[in-house]
């Protein structure tokens, strides 16, 4: 099953900082998706370490 979707506009939020979205066209649904190079996961990864 394949929802239709449309692309939302990105608002400032103080718990998740965002850099894309779509929703649904009945507006019940939002994905919002963090877009992050991996090379700062793998930094990240190897200070844990």
């Amino acid at each position: 099953m394949t929802l239709a979707q449309t692309e939302s506009p990105v608002t400032a939020n103080p718990v998740l900082t965002y850099h894309y979205a779509v929703q649904s066209e009945d507006g019940r649904l939002e994905v919002r998706y963090v877009i992050f190079p991996l090379s700062r996961i793998q930094l990240e990864y190897d200070a844990r370490v």
